[in-house]
């Protein structure tokens, strides 16, 4: 059964529609910092949805949100980012020219830098070293696919489109860092092409994590006009989560930039009807 779409009302319902917690949540070292703002009851109370996270700006905007399942028959096991990271088989990496930077000036300002500057750009970096630090949680022995997507999806892992690797010494995975280090963002986003590359591999994946920041700005097609609307976004993304294979659990890793409000609640939603997480970290993460 497909996933109904989500509508540009999320976001609103979204800001109102929950009562706000106390509680807080962090590590000494700022690495995660968020405050618990809400709590839905879904699946008739087989499980509790504990939203956590500076959720507005002054703007309105959605910003860090940090999603933990928890079991509501024992509350106090809260699921662990590096736990799931341990079930993971499939990653998605967006790799389109958005991830530069967290705001629109200076991503145009660095899509015209020279290529090696575009690779040390903070976000860039970060998104990197998250990978990195999710691929680390993956024990030999699991089967793995690591793609990179802008408006096409092509594996990180050489010689390996459309197949699982079997992780031996963890040279397949380390190669898999190398070549996003060795790349720099560049294209539009296609989540139409991550999508349909996982549901190309059989078996289906346990588990998908996605590392992102905004909705996608293409479909099936590269556009023949520049420009995109908010509408035409939240479009693209609906019609790409059609294209997940049942049953499987979405982890979204959320890079958030400025000018994408609709981003963080269709994001969210995914995660909780797929039964994954969310995670929009702090800049010093991980």
């Amino acid at each position: 059964m497909a996933l109904p779409p989500i509508d540009s009302g999320y976001a609103t319902r979204l800001r109102h529609g929950y009562r706000s917690g106390r509680d807080t949540i962090g590590r000494s070292d700022g690495n995660v910092r968020a405050q618990s703002w809400g709590r839905a009851i879904i699946n008739r109370g087989r499980m509790v949805l504990g939203l956590v996270g500076h959720l507005l700006d002054l703007d309105g905007d959605l910003r860090q949100v940090l999603l933990i399942r928890v079991p509501d028959d024992r509350p106090e096991d809260r699921v662990r980012l590096s736990e799931v990271a341990r079930a993971v088989r499939h990653i998605l990496v967006d790799t389109s020219t958005s991830m530069l930077d967290r705001t629109i000036v200076n991503i145009i300002r660095r899509r015209n830098m020279p290529p090696e500057q575009q690779r040390q750009a903070p976000k860039w970096k970060q998104v990197v070293n998250t990978l990195d630090w999710i691929t680390t949680q993956i024990e030999e022995g699991t089967q793995v696919q690591i793609i990179g997507f802008n408006d096409k999806a092509t594996s990180l892992i050489p010689n390996s489109n459309g197949k699982w690797v079997t992780i031996a010494d963890g040279k397949e995975i380390d190669a898999a860092v190398n070549a996003l280090r060795a790349d720099y963002p560049k294209g539009p986003t296609s989540l139409h092409a991550a999508f349909a590359a996982v549901r190309a591999l059989d078996p289906r994946p346990d588990n998908i994590y996605l590392l992102t920041d905004g909705l996608p700005t293409m479909g099936e097609i590269v556009p023949t006009r520049a420009g995109v609307s908010a509408g035409e976004r939240l479009d693209h993304f609906n019609r790409a989560v059609r294209q997940l294979p049942n049953g499987v659990p979405v982890n979204v890793i959320l890079f958030a930039m400025e000018g994408d409000p609709q981003a963080a609640p269709a994001y969210w939603v995914l995660a909780l009807r797929t039964g994954g997480s969310m995670l929009a970290p702090a800049e010093d993460w991980p």
